[in-house]
C-alpha cells in the first residue's frame, strides 16, 4: 500500500502522472486512519479512486453522498480490520501455549498439517537443515564473520537449490539471530519457550 502511494505521487512529476487507482473494495485503502488520510490526500492532487466491489467511486468532484458512503465504510472497514487483527493474535497466543510456532516455518524446517483438522507443526526441512546445521558449526567456531560464512557456505553448498539460502549476508545474519534455534520464540519482542 505504502508503496503505491509512494508510487503515485512520485508519477504526478512525470509525463505521464497516475490518475487512477482502482481497488476491489474499500478496506484495501482505508486499513486506518493513516492509509484514510494517505488517500484523501492523493484526491487533493487530482487523482481518482476506484473502489469495484464497493461500487464507489471518489475524486475531487465526489458529491456529499459518496463522501458518507466512504466515511461509514472505513470506519467500517477499519472496525473489522481491528476484529480481525485481535482474533489473529489470539490464535497466535494459542498456537505458543501449545508450544507451537506461529506462522511460516523458519529456515531448516517446513510447515506440515498432519490432516486438515489438526494445525499445523513444523518438520525438519530435508534440504535445507543441513545447511543451517553447518552454517552454525561454522559461526560457532568464532573463526567467520558473517560475510566470510556466506563464501565458506556458497563454496559447500553450490547446487542452485540452494542459492536462496545464501544470496544475502542479511539472509544468514538473520537466521544466525534467530532466538528459534536455542528454544525460544520471539513474536512481536516478546520471547516464548518452545
Amino acid at each position: 500500500f505504502f508503496e503505491l502511494i509512494d508510487f503515485v505521487e512520485a508519477s504526478q512529476k512525470s509525463k505521464q502522472p497516475i490518475k487512477h487507482i482502482i481497488f476491489a473494495y474499500t478496506s484495501r485503502g482505508s486499513r486506518n486512519k493513516k492509509s484514510k488520510r494517505m488517500i484523501e490526500e492523493l484526491l487533493d492532487i487530482g487523482v481518482a479512486i476506484h473502489f469495484i466491489k464497493d461500487n464507489l467511486i471518489l475524486n475531487s468532484m465526489s458529491d456529499f453522498g459518496e463522501w458518507l458512503n466512504w466515511e461509514f465504510k472505513s470506519l467500517k472497514d477499519q472496525e473489522d480490520i481491528e476484529k480481525l487483527r485481535k482474533h489473529v493474535w489470539d490464535g497466535t497466543i494459542k498456537r505458543i501455549e501449545n508450544g507451537l510456532y506461529p506462522g511460516k516455518a523458519t529456515i531448516g524446517y517446513l510447515n506440515y498439517r498432519p490432516n486438515k483438522s489438526s494445525e499445523s507443526v513444523f518438520v525438519i526441512d530435508e534440504d535445507a537443515a543441513p545447511y543451517v546445521q553447518r552454517a552454525f558449526e561454522l559461526f560457532s567456531s568464532g573463526r567467520y564473520s558473517v560475510p566470510k560464512l556466506v563464501q565458506e557456505l556458497k563454496a559447500e553448498f553450490p547446487d542452485p537449490k540452494f542459492k536462496v539460502l545464501h544470496t544475502t549476508r542479511r539472509y544468514v545474519e538473520k537466521f544466525l539471530k534467530n532466538p528459534f534455534y536455542y528454544g525460544e520464540m520471539k513474536v512481536k519482542g516478546k520471547l516464548y519457550q518452545h
